[in-house]
């Protein structure tokens, strides 16, 4: 699946999404401001930390989420009932994956590093259930996650306004 993301004035921006299936959506950009659009947000940590059925993950399966609209490409039928059981099947990984992604962003834009107690608590404690038990992310992986952010912050704060930039999911 291929995205492309264009960034816009006043932090706004927008996403387009091509599918291997050659079906095409928009998906505008989440009103609240960050560092790094939140859609980035959510690609460098569901991939970094290879979160499959994350947002991400969910969308290049055949899920499609209210804010994204239809833009061409031959859907396949029944394509709408395969994105309701898809978005009802990953419910638990979805939250997962959007709590550890503002977990991380907040964390960061905060001036945590990546060794801070404030981040290993968060993500100790996301979601917290009686006998619910999340996934640990190892030292390597919570380096790698603060790696990409950094990359991607980077490359984000480069490009000029009506620019895009293409990624690979």
């Amino acid at each position: 699946m291929k995205l492309i993301i264009t960034r816009f004035d006043q932090g706004k921006y927008e996403t387009v999404i091509i599918r291997d299936d050659g079906v095409s959506y928009r998906l505008k950009g989440v009103a609240h401001m960050f560092a790094i659009p939140h859609d980035l947000a959510h690609f460098l940590v569901e991939k970094t930390l290879r979160l499959h059925r994350g947002f991400w993950g969910n969308v290049a399966d055949g899920a499609v989420f209210k804010t994204m609209s239809y833009i061409g490409g031959r859907r396949k039928p029944k394509a709408a009932e395969r994105s309701e059981s898809l978005l009802k099947v990953n419910a638990a990984p979805l939250n997962e994956a959007e709590a550890v992604v503002r977990i991380f962003n907040d964390t960061i834009e905060q001036g945590h590093q990546e060794n801070s107690p404030v981040l290993r608590e968060r993500l100790r404690s996301r979601l917290a259930r009686p006998g619910l038990e999340f996934r640990r992310f190892s030292d390597a992986e919570i380096s790698e996650v603060y790696s990409a952010y950094r990359d991607m912050l980077a490359k984000w704060q480069e490009l000029p306004v009506g620019g895009s930039m293409e990624l690979k999911w």
